[in-house]
């Protein structure tokens, strides 16, 4: 949902304020597998994911990392860069990628000898490459032209390794070991006295060297490779991938399994990293390094002594929908698809830096979470889950309205409404958690939005556009204007809203009767902070400003990678968090040009009027107030008060002046003469005198926040006594009826 927050937690440092364009904060996939890594410079590293078949890159030492634009087309097996832009690819075809900007962009060189796997390049000129699973292909030009050899071998090959331009060795099925001496014009097959699967081979000098296979299981040499000897496991784990850094052998495989040597392969130490399998290691000059794997990239900055995470695979899922509850704490939904994808629940803590997931049964669409915590999600067959603490836990809901939900709105606690379609669409609401739902029939509904407590609109396909002013009890359809999806709604109050379709952004200001159409077209999520300024993100990831009410919008962010599309975004205190295909979260700050000032709030009896005359957003001691975004608020209970003011640039001023309101300030409780209370002050027990007409009413006393501190129904004596000690020190009010005075409680 497109949630207006006023929070007063700091921006993430990650994302610098006035950077304009798209961060993608969920490179990495649970169903990710990072091939291969390379990183070049202390800033600059490469790492590719099977999953869809493209280039991750980091120029931040692995902070935040960039899916490439270009798609490889066919699987990539291997990589290899000489510096942070010069670097070469094999892939399952056959098929090199070469690249001179970091695959920005790339060219062909076309080798039709089956898949190439293990690059190994002793030079810039000099590779080579393990070619139709059994032979070797070799290159002096630095890639652009391969020539194959034939190694007389049958088995397949996986790991190459060579010492020099000469000297080389490749692993493979059934224990085999090839090595060449004459640069690989011919290979010759050594004994290993081992039939099972070598997956890796390296050599730290022209004697030394290892092999790793199935089960844990390692084999060293110290003779060139004439003769082979089991070294100790210290894991079960199948062994993928060797590494020498430093003096220090590295290996990697199964359920994490991360091994060490500092003795040339005499022997290991295991740990793990993880618990998904690791498949590739490297690590620059200046001991920065990752290690890519199922589900997750990791970095060192020690030579590999310790490792970090620098992604950790979120939920592949075509998230749909995203809702805050506040600057750090947001969920988003998303349905599965083609490629491994999952419904997922997926949730924040940190403002969309870093998210985990849940698998949901079920595909899940829509998703509202409220600023107390409160919220819910749906999907198909009326399926639904809500939570009470900002989505830590949630509850299964118990009978279900048959509609596939699309969209939802959390009113309070136990009142909320669920729109869909597909079959009976329409709205349906309930105010006892799910226990009876009333119906609105009508279209397959898309997006709700209330502005106030009362007043809400719901749009969806075929330009369907309902109204409801008595909370969603009952609704009205309302002409729109269009016949076009209505993805996006968002109304700045009661009269002033804007809808967008496929076509172009309608907006209205008298409510919905009538609408005028201007502006982007597919846009699917939309906010404004004042009247005249507002942001629109559409289908493709344009992030667009308007300041003129939105007569005119001008780029802020260009459009993210084609197959991104956006679905969802939400805008928080100077940045957006747009989600979309493929569990994508991309974020983009907002340009914050200067301080916002802090706003100043005045009292005039019950109603505070502060120094903005836009963008605000009046708070109590349960917080943010729904509706309350005008220049003034009247309050209709006592509390603590304050405003916080939005810029047009959708960036949160500091807490205004707070203002406590007492009893005796609302005019509805004023009425009536005071109650007498005795001792007050109090340290704990106090007496009542309780006027004969007041003695049926129901006794309530609040804290100085407004909040119910103690309830009490029933007849009252003439004289009531009440122990007041278990509550905190404060300023309370006590009301009966429409008659209420001060206690303040010492301890």
């Amino acid at each position: 949902m497109k949630t207006l927050l006023h929070t007063l937690a700091l921006t993430l440092a990650s994302f610098a304020a006035g950077a304009q364009g798209w961060t993608l904060v969920t490179p990495v996939k649970s169903q990710s597998a990072i091939e291969d890594v390379f990183m070049t410079s202390p800033s600059t590293g490469f790492a590719f994911d099977d999953l869809d078949d493209r280039m991750l890159r980091t120029r931040d030492g692995g902070l935040t990392w960039h899916r490439q634009g270009l798609v490889f087309g066919t699987t990539p097996t291997s990589l290899w860069m000489f510096n942070d832009n010069v670097g070469i690819m094999g892939t399952a075809t056959g098929t090199f990628y070469k690249t001179t900007d970091g695959f920005v962009t790339r060219s062909t060189v076309n080798s039709s000898t089956g898949a190439t796997k293990a690059l190994f390049f002793v030079n810039e000129q000099t590779g080579y490459a393990i070619a139709g699973d059994v032979n070797i292909k070799k290159t002096t030009d630095g890639g652009n032209t391969w020539t194959l050899i034939n190694t007389g071998n049958s088995n397949f090959l996986f790991g190459l390794y060579f010492i020099d331009a000469n000297t080389g060795f490749a692993s493979g099925a059934s224990g085999t070991i090839l090595k060449t001496t004459d640069a690989d014009a011919t290979w010759t097959p050594l004994t290993t006295n081992y039939s099972f699967l070598f997956n890796d081979v390296l050599f730290t000098s022209p004697t030394v060297g290892m092999a790793v296979g199935a089960q844990g299981y390692l084999s060293r040499t110290t003779d060139g490779g004439a003769t082979w000897t089991a070294v100790a496991m210290p894991t079960t784990q199948h062994l993928f991938t060797l590494y020498s850094y430093n003096n220090t052998l590295f290996a990697l495989g199964a359920n994490g399994a991360l091994l060490r040597s500092t003795n040339n392969g005499a022997s290991w130490t295991a740990t793990t990293l993880g618990t998904y399998t690791l498949h590739s290691i490297h690590i620059n000059s200046f001991g920065q390094g990752f290690i890519g794997g199922d589900a997750g990239i990791y970095k060192t900055t020690d030579g590999g002594m310790t490792w970090t995470p620098s992604q950790l695979g979120s939920p592949h899922s075509n998230l749909n929908k995203v809702s805050f509850a506040n600057e750090n704490i947001g969920l988003a939904v998303g349905t599965q698809s083609t490629g491994g994808m999952v419904n997922a629940l997926v949730r924040t803590t940190d403002g969309g830096k870093t998210w985990t997931g849940r698998n949901i049964g079920t595909s899940v669409l829509g998703v509202h979470l409220r600023a107390d915590g409160n919220g819910l999600f749906g999907g198909s067959s009326g399926y639904y889950e809500y939570t009470s603490n900002y989505g830590q836990n949630f509850n299964f809901g118990g009978n279900r309205p048959n509609v596939a939900v699309r969209t939802v709105w959390a009113q309070n606690a136990t009142t909320w409404i669920m729109g869909g379609g597909f079959f009976n669409g329409g709205l349906y609401r309930t105010t006892n958690s799910g226990a009876t739902w009333t119906y609105t029939a009508g279209g397959s509904m898309l997006d709700i939005y209330f502005p106030t407590a009362l007043v809400g609109y719901a749009g969806g396909e075929g330009g369907e556009l309902k109204k409801t002013t008595d909370g969603g009890a009952s609704w009205t359809t309302i002409n729109s204007g269009v016949t076009g999806d209505i993805n996006a709604v968002y109304f700045l109050n009661e009269q002033v809203g804007f809808v967008g379709t496929p076509g172009s952004l309608r907006k209205t200001t008298d409510g919905g009767a009538t609408w005028s159409g201007f502006g982007p077209s597919y846009v699917m999520a939309l906010h404004f902070y004042t009247a005249d300024s507002g942001y629109a993100v559409t289908v493709s990831g344009h992030l667009l400003k308007t300041i003129d009410g939105g007569a005119n919008w001008s780029t802020h962010a260009p459009g993210i990678i084609a197959d991104m599309l956006v679905r969802d975004a939400a805008f928080l205190n100077g940045r957006v968090v747009a989600v979309g295909q493929l569990g994508d979260v991309y974020v983009s700050n907002l340009s914050c040009a200067g301080a916002v000032g802090t706003p100043r709030v005045i009292q005039s009896g019950a109603t505070l009027y502060s120094s903005f005359a836009t963008g605000n957003q009046w708070y109590n001691g349960s917080g943010a107030i729904a509706g309350a975004t005008g220049a003034s608020y009247t309050a209709s209970v006592p509390g603590t008060y304050y405003v916080v003011h939005t810029s047009a640039d959708g960036c949160a001023s500091p807490v205004s002046n707070s203002i406590t309101i007492v009893a005796t300030s609302i005019p509805s409780v004023r009425e009536g003469r005071a109650l007498v209370i005795y001792p007050n002050p109090t340290a704990a027990r106090i007496r009542i005198e309780v006027p004969s007409a007041l003695r049926r009413e129901p006794l309530l006393l609040r804290n100085a926040a407004g909040q119910l501190a103690l309830v009490r129904k029933g007849a009252h004596p003439p004289v009531l006594t009440l122990d007041l000690g278990h509550l905190p020190a404060g300023t309370y009010y006590l009301q009966l009826g429409k008659t209420a005075s001060p206690v303040v409680l010492g301890k």
